[in-house]
């Protein structure tokens, strides 16, 4: 059982996504899916399929870029202030379940512990101001810092000689198969996927569960973050 193998003082580096890992993605999904349509649609007079049909073709193309995640381009794009809209509905944004907790136990432990995160730096200082979410841990690093988003080999090399870790002696843990592929392929020798990133689905918006299970075998899946301690 790979709990079991999951031997802590082996592991010197955790490096640990945001959103879907430490927080719970029902308010990122409630917000692209339901919140900004909704928006969308009543500037211009729209429906809500209407207004989704219209914009998919260009949400498509930028998935998985650094665009993607950037609120400042969406913003100018769709033409409504982001990050404000984020503030309205702060009261959604929270950990999933155990997951500070989970934070807790690593503080008490010896290994170097970094959010590594795709999230727009705005969108990331919204969700501290709310949950704290950065006071649990050594740094904060965003694909935005480094230049390129977590699906690119490139972030791996950039954040590699910035934070100096070891590949055998680190643990990666996220929810999007694209990153955890990344992830695999660049070395890092302990990859976790967690499986429940929102509480009010049983997988993600953005997650097709068929890419969880093609992820190699080394990959381990995880309901929540509580899993790696074993209790």
């Amino acid at each position: 059982e790979y709990l079991t193998m999951l031997e802590w003082d082996n592991i010197d580096t955790v490096l640990l996504d945001m959103d879907g890992t430490l927080l719970d993605l029902a308010f990122d999904n409630l917000f692209w899916v339901k919140l900004v349509p909704e928006h969308y649609a009543k500037t211009h007079n729209m429906s809500h399929s209407d207004v989704i049909e219209s914009l998919a073709p260009h949400f498509e193309q930028k998935r998985h870029s650094l665009d993607w995640y950037n609120l400042d381009y969406w913003s100018d794009y769709l033409k409504i202030d982001l990050a404000a809209l984020k503030v309205a509905h702060q009261q959604h944004i929270d950990f999933l379940p155990m997951a500070e907790f989970f934070l807790q136990r690593l503080q008490k432990q010896e290994q170097q512990v970094l959010i590594v995160t795709n999230a727009d730096p705005k969108a990331y200082m919204i969700k501290h101001a709310k949950t704290g979410v950065g006071d649990w841990v050594d740094e904060v690093i965003t694909s935005h810092d480094l230049g390129y988003p977590k699906e690119e080999q490139d972030f791996w090399h950039v954040l590699q000689e910035h934070v100096g870790f070891d590949k055998s002696t680190s643990l990666f843990v996220d929810d999007s198969p694209r990153v955890l592929q990344a992830a695999h392929d660049y070395g890092i020798e302990h990859v976790a996927a967690i499986c429940k990133p929102d509480t009010s689905r049983e997988g993600s918006a953005f997650t097709d569960e068929s890419s969880l299970q093609e992820l190699p075998e080394r990959v381990h899946r995880i309901d929540g973050v509580m899993d790696l301690l074993g209790i």
